[in-house]
Order: structure tokens, then C-alpha cells, then sequence
């Protein structure tokens, strides 16, 4: 019992946002953070960021000392002996007049060495501190290179959210114009019926024939299976929305954005700050850094490297006294240099490739650069294009009503067919359905237009 307590009080926070959302809307906004918590791709990414971020720091700490210590332990199996051959010594004797010492003649003193040295368990124990003093640039360039790593990981990090913005947006307004639709399929279809009962009661009374009334009912089946073709799309929409922000499939989420023209800032777009903003020009630009960086390397191989090292050493037995068994101590501090003198130009061959690389980058950069300029325009056309389009179709959707209106007067005053109020209605539903694609494919057409600038992201 209390385990379903506990995951009652776990769940009732998730329950009640569901049913915020059901009852309040989905925003557009909402939308977007749902998918970017949800999806898979946006997560790699944000890993392959942290990764890049540890690699940077990992790469600065070349500048800084390293501190290693060792230990080693040997035991050996036969000792180290010190023997020599039985020699003789002569006897020496203060001569009392001289004050020097004297050979006394026929006295001699046997004497041979015969000992062990060291013990059969050694130890040594090793603290050891190296600095980079100088290495051509390689540490500093090296360093460079990981952030600039780093930078691109973020590049692909906003590429990746604007492209998962995208089809959200896409799948957003899918879903509202086709509910739209759907409420525009079931006017149509009301609008008909009572077309079609003014005309049975027409009929009834001798005003009008048959045909009439067929003609209407078969207009009715058209209206009827138009409905059911909105509801279809509908649903499919709303399953493949529900699959973008990472939501069960048969999810009904309430959206509450609706399709409005509203204002847009069509101003020109100033094409030479795009590079600040786009995440390929700034993936290109990087690439470019990234080569300059290899052709540091390259370079930093022609000159020295200088290490210093510093060290403090314990051992037993001590080589300092007689090998005893006690610890001793000793320290040292060195100055390694090296460098590389011949290796069949190696050297030069490498640094001819990183430098053609950095030219290869540069070209890469410049083509991008005109190409996002073409993008960015045919995005500018494609909106202004778009609110043409929404204005025209607004004037559309007046006239038709206006028409219909007229067909309706003049019909029931016996002056025009039931064909023309037929017509006159079909006029009018193509009109607002052309109207309503207007306006969701101005939305996209804004979402697009903001990516082509580099403001996608920033909305």
C-alpha cells in the first residue's frame, strides 16, 4: 500500500502536466523543448559536447608539472660478495727521529677481503615531478586544437536543435491547418445540407425538379468524403507530431498557436554578418582554424623540446653507506632536450600536406559562404512570395463570400440555378482551404527564412 502511495505522489506531477496541457494548449514553444528533451540525436549530441569540453580541459593541463611516483620491490635469489686473494701486508712502525712510518723488515700480516654486500630484499621508492619549458608551440597549439574541437561539437549542437525545430514547426501547423481543415470540411458540408433541405422543400412544393435535388446530394457525398479525408490526414498528423516531440503515438495534445498572418520582419538580411550566426559557416571558419593549428604542429617538429625534471629517490639498502639495510635519500634535477635531425624530409612532407589543407579549408569556406548567400535569398523570395500569396488569397476568400451570399439572394428570389449556389459554394470552401495553406505556408516559410539567417534558434 505504501509502495502505491509512493508512486501515486511520483506520478501525480507528470499527470498534471498532461492535463495543463490538454486543457490549456500545446504552444509552438512547448512543442520544441518537449522534442529536444525527447530526442535521441539532440542527446548524443549534448555527450559529444561534454566530451569535447573534457578534452579541452584534459589538453591544458599539459601546461602544468606532472607528479608521478614508483615503487619497485626485488628480491634476489645469491648475494653480492666481495672476495679477493690472500695477500700479505707488510707491518709498518712510527720511526721516533722522522716522525714517518717504517717497513719493519720480516714482519708481515696476512690479509684477504671476503664479504656480502646489500641485502636480498631491495626497495626503491621514486617521486618525480617534469615541466615543459619549451616545445616549439606544440602544448599551446595543441590546446587550440581541443577548443576549437570543442567549438565545432557546439556548431553541430545548434545545427542539430535547428533542424530538429524545423520538423517540429512543420509538424506543428501541419496539425493545426488540417484542423482547421476539418472544421472547414464540416461547414462545407452544413452549408449543403441546408442547401439541400431549401431544395427538397422547393421540390415538394413543384418550384423545382428532381435533378436539382440529385445534384445537391451528390454534392453532399462529395462534402461528406472530404470530411473523412480531413479527419484521416488529421490523424496521420497528429501521429507523426506526436512521434517528433517523443509523445505515444495515439496522444491527442491540444495545440494552442493558431494560423494568423500576423507581423513579420521581411527586411533585407545583411548577408556579411550570416557568418557570425550560421553553424556551417562557423563549422567551415573553425575547420579552417583547425588547419592552421596542424600547420603549427608541423612546424613546432623543426625546433626542440626541453623538459625539466626533478626527482627524489628512496632505497634500501642504502648505496650511500655501505649498502646497509636503512633507507637512503638522494635527489636529482635534469634538463632534457630533444630533437629530430634527419628523417628523409619527412618533416617537410607533413607540413606541405597541413598547409594544403589550410588552403583546401579556405576554399571550402568561401564556397559555402556563396551558396548560404543564395540560400538566404531564395528563403527571402520564398516569404515575400508567401505573404503575397496569404494576401491574395485573403481577397479570395471575400469574394466567394460575397459571391455566395449574391447566389443565395438571387436563388431564393428565383433568378439563378441550384447549380450556381452549388458553384458558388465549392468557390468559397476552395477559397478558405487555399487560404488556410497561405498562411501555414507562410509559417514555414518564416521558420525557414530564420534558419537561413541564423536566427532560428534564437525565436
Amino acid at each position: 500500500m505504501k509502495k502505491t502511495i509512493k508512486a501515486l505522489i511520483v506520478l501525480l506531477p507528470i499527470f498534471s502536466l498532461f492535463g495543463a496541457l490538454n486543457a490549456e494548449g500545446l504552444s509552438i514553444q512547448e512543442a520544441r523543448k518537449m522534442a529536444k528533451e525527447n530526442n535521441i540525436s539532440n542527446r548524443s549530441q549534448v555527450e559529444m559536447l561534454k566530451s569535447a569540453q573534457s578534452r579541452s580541459k584534459a589538453s591544458f593541463t599539459q601546461f602544468l608539472p606532472s607528479v608521478s611516483a614508483a615503487g619497485t620491490y626485488i628480491q634476489r635469489g645469491d648475494d653480492f660478495q666481495l672476495k679477493t686473494d690472500m695477500v700479505t701486508l707488510p707491518v709498518y712502525k712510527i720511526d721516533s727521529s722522522t716522525g714517518t712510518p717504517a717497513p719493519v723488515a720480516g714482519e708481515f700480516v696476512p690479509f684477504q677481503i671476503d664479504m656480502k654486500l646489500g641485502e636480498k630484499d631491495s626497495y626503491l621508492f621514486n617521486v618525480n615531478l617534469t615541466q615543459p619549458l619549451f616545445t616549439g608551440g606544440k602544448v599551446l597549439t595543441q590546446y587550440k586544437l581541443n577548443k576549437n574541437l570543442e567549438m565545432i561539437e557546439q556548431n553541430k549542437m545548434q545545427l542539430s536543435d535547428e533542424d530538429l525545430i524545423l520538423k517540429v514547426d512543420e509538424a506543428y501547423w501541419r496539425v493545426v491547418t488540417l484542423q482547421e481543415k476539418v472544421l472547414l470540411a464540416e461547414q462545407f458540408k452544413s452549408t449543403v445540407e441546408n442547401h439541400l433541405t431549401d431544395l427538397r422543400n422547393y421540390k415538394a412544393v413543384g418550384i423545382i425538379t428532381q435533378n436539382d435535388v440529385l445534384k445537391a446530394e451528390v454534392k453532399l457525398n462529395d462534402a461528406e468524403l472530404n470530411l473523412l479525408k480531413a479527419n484521416n490526414g488529421l490523424k496521420l498528423a497528429r501521429m507523426a507530431f506526436n512521434q517528433v516531440i517523443g509523445q505515444s503515438l495515439d496522444s491527442e495534445l491540444t495545440l494552442s498557436d493558431k494560423l494568423e498572418e500576423g507581423v513579420l520582419n521581411t527586411g533585407k538580411a545583411d548577408l556579411d554578418s550570416i557568418a557570425e550566426k550560421r553553424p556551417e559557416l562557423q563549422m567551415l571558419n573553425t575547420a579552417i582554424k583547425l588547419a592552421e593549428c596542424n600547420t603549427s604542429l608541423q612546424i613546432s617538429r623543426y625546433m626542440p623540446n626541453i623538459v625539466l625534471n626533478a626527482s627524489y629517490n628512496f632505497m634500501n639498502p642504502n648505496p650511500y653507506n655501505s649498502f646497509k639495510d636503512e633507507c637512503g635519500k638522494d635527489w636529482t634535477i635534469a634538463l632534457l632536450a630533444q630533437m629530430e635531425i634527419f628523417h628523409w624530409n619527412e618533416r617537410g612532407y607533413m607540413l606541405s600536406s597541413a598547409k594544403s589543407m589550410q588552403k583546401a579549408a579556405q576554399y571550402q569556406f568561401d564556397d559555402a559562404s556563396q551558396l548560404i548567400n543564395l540560400e538566404i535569398l531564395q528563403s527571402e523570395n520564398s516569404l515575400n512570395e508567401s505573404q503575397q500569396k496569404v494576401a491574395l488569397t485573403k481577397i479570395s476568400v471575400q469574394q466567394t463570400e460575397e459571391n455566395l451570399t449574391y447566389c443565395n439572394d438571387k436563388f431564393r428570389q428565383g433568378i439563378l440555378k441550384s447549380t450556381d449556389v452549388l458553384d458558388a459554394q465549392t468557390l468559397w470552401q476552395k477559397a478558405e482551404s487555399d487560404y488556410l495553406d497561405a498562411l501555414a505556408e507562410l509559417k514555414i516559410s518564416e521558420i525557414k527564412f530564420n534558419k537561413a539567417i541564423g536566427e532560428l534558434t534564437q525565436k
